[in-house]
């Protein structure tokens, strides 16, 4: 072989191996499927909804699965106590570890090197509510601590304090008997031990965003029409979207309207918004936002970040992606922000994106198409994971059509097949 020819075929060789690496892959016939690991535990009609996989989270060498469903509409409904499931990749199998007195697994944290779920929807007394956390002993704990928690929707950890956004009872004292449950938040500096409840009077606290260094509480960004409904429960004078918290205080922060964190979308004709999936990134937070109209189903409608959300000094950004699409799930891994997106016509085509720098473009890692779409994804052992879900247009009328069999299912993509 002469020089040239070598030096051609060199060239050649890394300009392939760059287009694979950076360019989209396609890999639908490198996915393996694992299984359904809530397929025995929901078998099948109504209850196929609540396999759906609502977080994956890799710890501790194992992959742990969200499922459940602790709504009151809809298919599944009140679907627990269930089980941690987690996946061992060195056994290839599903593991039963501990079951939860709640009705969802909704979103797992970890914390201190320790993880965490909340309790979504004690199946238990609403006099105090739960979250679970694996002990360093490698068992799980269920921490029956939280003053009122009816729901335990978020978790969030800033300077050894544990924050919990709830759904609680007595959160709105002054609301007549029966309406009296509402938004509020608890703190903690024992490890949760014990907890501070602050009652912030609004809806429901779903999530949590840390920004330029305070934590921020988002219920509900209410759309015309649930601003009513909730001036009609006598919240009009304690809710807000966005709860400001400094020095043990809390602040109503009017001025973060849906139009504000979520920058240049409206809620016209909508019900309402809600903040989901925030991962802490550079300072600020990158997060999902979902809206519903008159139907009580929440659909995600794009990505965003907030790197300030001080008086003053707000600083918010829609990001957007390389295709048209509907985000699904983010993480944050080695340094990289990776999202999870679905096709927007009726493929079930998958995109995972991503970037080291928002200022810069996403780069598409892989897709792939499958059977339903995927809801959540995470890395373990460099490999890829997906969890399918389904979803439903309209919880009071929906069809058994909408549930898809597959729902549920775990699917990998092994690391050898994409450049993360």
């Amino acid at each position: 072989m002469n020089k040239r020819f070598s030096q051609l075929l060199s060239c050649l060789l890394f300009l392939f191996i760059s287009h694979l690496a950076y360019s989209e892959v396609d890999l639908s016939d490198k996915v393996e499927n694992l299984g359904i690991p809530y397929g025995d535990f929901y078998k099948g009609g109504a209850k196929i909804y609540a396999r759906n996989v609502w977080d994956l989270k890799a710890f501790d060498g194992r992959l742990y699965i969200g499922a459940g469903n602790s709504s009151n509409l809809g298919p599944a409904i009140n679907a627990g106590p269930l089980p941690i499931i987690s996946w061992n990749p060195t056994t290839q199998k599903f593991i039963e570890e501990f079951t939860v007195q709640d009705e969802q697994i909704d979103l797992f944290y970890e914390f201190d090197g320790a993880l965490y779920t909340p309790g979504h929807d004690p199946k238990e007394s609403w006099r105090l509510g739960n979250f679970y956390r694996l002990e360093s002993s490698g068992k799980w704990q269920k921490h029956r601590t939280i003053p009122g928690g009816i729901h335990t929707y978020a978790m969030h950890q800033k300077d050894s304090r544990l924050y919990a956004g709830l759904g609680a009872i007595n959160a709105v004292p002054n609301a007549p008997k029966g309406k009296k449950s509402g938004s509020a938040v608890a703190t903690s500096d024992d490890n949760g031990k014990t907890w501070q409840k602050i009652n912030t009077g609004g809806w429901r606290i779903h999530a949590f965003l840390e920004a330029a260094g305070e934590v921020y509480a988002t219920d509900i960004f209410t759309g015309p029409d649930y601003l009513k409904v909730l001036k009609k429960m006598h919240r009009e004078e304690l809710y807000a979207p966005v709860y400001e918290f400094e020095s043990g205080k809390v602040e109503r922060r009017l001025d973060l309207s849906a139009e504000v964190i979520f920058k240049g979308f409206k809620l016209e004709g909508m019900r309402m918004a809600k903040v989901v999936k925030p991962q802490v990134w550079k300072g600020g937070s990158l997060y999902i936002g979902a809206a519903c109209h008159n139907d009580h189903q929440f659909w995600p409608f794009g990505l965003f970040y907030a790197l300030s959300l001080k008086k003053g000094d707000v600083k918010t950004a829609y990001v957007k992606l390389p295709e048209a699409c509907q985000v699904w799930d983010i993480k944050i891994r080695n340094g990289a922000i990776y999202v999870l997106a679905r096709a927007l016509d009726d493929s079930q085509k998958n995109f995972l994106f991503k970037t080291k720098d928002l200022s810069k473009k996403f780069e598409t890692v892989l897709t792939f198409t499958s059977s339903t779409f995927a809801r959540s994804f995470e890395f373990l052992n460099g490999d890829a994971y997906f969890g399918l879900g389904s979803t439903i247009r309209n919880p009071q009328k929906w069809q058994q059509s909408e549930l898809h069999e597959q729902t549920g299912t775990l699917l990998r993509i092994k690391k050898e097949f994409f450049q993360p």
